[in-house]
């Protein structure tokens, strides 16, 4: 009869927090004299109450506010109380069910209260938030319903945000999240997290940056997720140097300043060779980007006789650094350009160019082959035992 009456007075956005603050009556009584029957009234003012609360979302956020508070006090009873105070399977019950209903209360009051292009930043906090409490025990069920509001926030960012400068704070939140999350799982929360934390940090970097320094960017996200020994983050490693060879190739190659932006990503994917063990995978794809980006750059800015020259240098270096490092994906680099260099040089010099320059081609290319030459020849035991 209280309910009813209570209900009927009070107006529409009200109703379910009068609803769900007088189950705490009956509720902390049947908690103090240990009755069932009285609690379990609490329990039903508590779910119309949360069920009217749903109803009226459109109203103000102040009862989503009380009706999350009312269902934590809930979570708190069974935290902190004797082991006579609830049934046997009542306890967690309860507990669960209390942690859903403020888990949705404070994604809804999230929603109500922050813009929208703050909402993914706001709902990743609310996790990072929930899953420090899960971890303390606050209660425990909050790890797992942090991950259910961390999808959420991943979700908002990804569908509306990417084109914002926000989504570098999105990513150093759902970085926070992985971190933090490391030990969960046997480490499957941090190996998923960590894809859309790389993708946000891209796209901020994207919005933010001129277009000439989002290669480079590029290139130094994968050198430092590299630098980690875990098979998520080599992988993302790997997956970004493929995104940013290709964007150099198809975007910076045509931009007002391809050397500005192509150059340093080569730096940086020779650098993570340079990381990685002598005749590893990850060594050789690194390798191979930044050669095939230098043969490209060179290739862009260099024409006529010239570029036949140009390329023949790059091969000579890549043989000395082979040698030099003891790489033999760098020597062997460098043979296969020399042989691109002779095809062009007969397939394409011979025929296209001028006498002169075509002159050129033949004796520096022949002076670069044939000092190769003397060196594999001079040191055929040691060259060998390299390749």
């Amino acid at each position: 009869m209280a309910a009813l009456i209570a209900g009927y007075e009070a107006s529409d956005p009200w109703r379910g927090v009068v609803w769900s603050l007088m189950a705490l009556g009956p509720f902390a009584l049947g908690w103090w004299r240990r009755l069932l029957d009285f609690r379990v009234q609490g329990y039903a003012l508590a779910a119309i109450g949360a069920i009217a609360i749903g109803t009226y979302l459109p109203y103000p956020a102040l009862p989503l506010a009380l009706g999350a508070a009312v269902a934590y006090a809930f979570v708190h009873a069974t935290l902190w109380s004797g082991d006579d105070r609830f049934g046997e399977q009542e306890r967690d019950a309860l507990r669960v069910a209390a942690s859903c209903v403020t888990t949705l209360g404070l994604c809804a009051l999230v929603w109500r209260l922050v813009p929208g292009e703050y909402l993914g930043i706001a709902w990743l906090s609310l996790a990072l938030v929930m899953l420090e409490a899960g971890l303390r025990g606050w209660p425990g069920e909050f790890q797992g319903l942090s991950i259910l509001v961390g999808i959420l926030g991943v979700s908002r960012v990804a569908g509306f945000d990417l084109s914002s400068r926000l989504a570098l704070v999105s990513s150093g939140l759902t970085y926070a999240f992985a971190l933090r999350a490391r030990k969960e799982a046997d480490g499957r929360v941090l190996d998923v997290a960590t894809w859309p934390a790389t993708l946000f940090l891209l796209a901020g970097l994207n919005a933010l940056l001129p277009a000439w320094a989002i290669s480079p960017a590029g290139a130094l996200v994968a050198l430092g997720l590299a630098e980690f020994d875990r098979g998520s983050l080599l992988a993302q490693a790997l997956l970004v140097g493929a995104v940013v060879a290709t964007r150099c190739l198809s975007i910076d190659m045509e931009s007002a300043q391809p050397v500005m932006a192509v150059a340093p990503a080569i730096v940086c994917f020779w650098a993570a060779m340079l990381r990685r063990e002598i005749g590893s995978l990850h060594r050789m794809y690194d390798s191979l980007l930044a050669t095939l980006l230098l043969g490209a750059l060179i290739f862009h800015e260099v024409t006529g006789s010239v570029l036949t020259v140009a390329w023949g240098g790059e091969a000579v270096a890549l043989l000395a650094a082979g040698f030099a490092l003891r790489d033999r994906v760098l020597r062997l680099s460098g043979l296969a350009l020399f042989l691109i260099c002779t095809l062009k040089l007969f397939f394409w010099d011979l025929r296209n160019l001028e006498t002169l320059p075509r002159i050129v081609s033949f004796i520096v290319l022949g002076l670069l082959l044939v000092a190769v030459s003397w060196v594999y020849t001079r040191f055929r035991d040691q060259v060998q035992r390299f390749l």
